[in-house]
Formats: structure tokens, C-alpha cells, sequence
């Protein structure tokens, strides 16, 4: 994910004085860059996404401390190119359409437990009940791309069919602690969040702030 900032009247003064012979305008760039860096952490911050707390209550991923950690910058007599290389920041930002690659769907976690962790590291046994059955809040056939749902699960030995005598694993029944854990989905719609970033005009002020104060120090 990349953000280009252009700034305009703000750097005119700057370059002129850079014609001057006061610095070297990859520095100028380089310092407008750290500029923007650290406006959009302190975005970040300010309002709240970084130590955001989970909707579900589990423990934090720190998915945004990684966001805020991951901006960088690059800079050279041309301009200066500020990212996020933190995977996930483009969709939070941009929004879209996620579909499974490898596996067959993806699984949504639905329980504080499964927040931040793959259903096939989950630490406990889990029983796959298939979207066709009505299970919980989740119905099949409401556009909800369901294909199924992962519950907690017990292991068993299969009485009957081919696989008699062989382990299996079973939903646990409700009034022992059955619990939805995923919900297992074709597809995840993601809405845009163009307020994760500071404005274009709060970045171009971060940037001609810096160049001012790289100009003024060299004179």
C-alpha cells in the first residue's frame, strides 16, 4: 500500500531556497517522508486503532501496532513514497471481496476464543456442522455466503457405516458447552475505512512541516 502526497505552493519556497544551495533535495524529500510517517502514526494512534479492542472480547492480535509499525518511506531527488507494507492494511483501507485460495472456505471467528487464530490451530476439537442444518443466529440461503459452521466437538467411536470402530468428533450438546466457534463462508465482503488515514491535507501539512523545519535548520 503505497500514499502519494503532492505538495504544491508549500514547497515552492522550499525548492527556491534549495536552488540557494541550502541542502540536497533528496534530504528535503527524505525528511518530508518522515514527516508523513509520523503523522499518520500519530493518526493512527489518536483515534483509536492502535490497542483497538476486539468486538469479540479476545485477546488482541496487535494488528494495528503492526499497521502504525510498518510505515516507511523512501525518498529520492524526486519525490519521497510513503507505505504500509503490514499485510491486511490495503483492505481495511480500500475495502473489498476476500476469497480462500487453498482452503474450501474461510472461517470466521464468531467466539473470543478463535479471535486472531487459524480454525486448524485451534487448541480444541471442532465439529463441522454443514450450512443445510440451521444452526444458531446463521441460516443457509440468506446471502450470507455460509457454507457451514465449526463448533466445539468431542471425539466419539463411530458405531455404524464404513467407518465403524473408527474415531470421529461430534458436536458437543448445548447444555454441556456446545458453542459456535467459526462460521465457515464462501467469500467476507470488507467495507472501505478511508478515515484509518489523516487526509490528504493533514499529510501535506505534515510534509511542508517537516521541509520548514529541515530549511530552518540549516539556516
Amino acid at each position: 500500500m503505497q500514499i502519494t502526497v503532492t505538495v504544491n505552493d508549500t514547497a515552492t519556497g522550499a525548492l527556491n531556497r534549495l536552488g540557494e544551495g541550502l541542502g540536497s533535495r533528496e534530504t528535503l524529500h527524505s525528511v518530508m517522508g518522515m514527516g508523513v510517517e509520523a503523522g499518520i502514526r500519530n493518526h493512527l494512534k489518536s483515534e483509536g486503532y492502535v490497542g483497538r479492542v476486539n468486538k469479540l472480547g479476545g485477546k488482541s492480535t496487535g494488528f494495528w501496532k503492526g499497521v502504525s509499525n510498518s510505515v516507511a518511506s523512501v525518498a529520492d531527488d524526486d519525490a519521497a513514497t510513503v507505505s504500509i507494507s503490514a499485510r491486511g492494511a490495503a483492505l481495511q483501507y480500500f475495502g473489498g471481496v476476500v476469497t480462500p485460495k487453498k482452503a474450501k472456505a474461510l472461517a470466521v471467528p464468531v467466539h473470543k476464543s478463535a479471535h486472531g487464530i487459524f480454525a486448524r490451530q485451534f487448541p480444541e476439537r471442532l465439529a463441522y456442522i454443514p450450512a443445510s442444518t440451521q444452526f444458531g443466529p446463521f441460516r443457509a440461503g440468506q446471502g450470507q455466503d455460509t457454507v457451514g459452521y465449526l463448533v466445539r466437538g468431542e471425539t466419539y467411536t463411530r458405531t455404524r457405516g464404513k467407518n465403524k470402530g473408527k474415531e470421529g468428533v461430534r458436536p458437543i450438546p448445548k447444555d454441556r458447552g456446545g458453542e459456535l466457534i467459526y462460521v465457515l463462508r464462501s467469500r467476507t465482503y470488507h467495507e472501505a475505512d478511508p478515515k484509518m488515514l489523516p487526509d490528504e491535507n493533514a499529510m501535506r501539512q505534515s510534509a511542508a512541516e517537516a521541509a520548514e523545519d529541515y530549511l530552518d535548520s540549516l539556516t
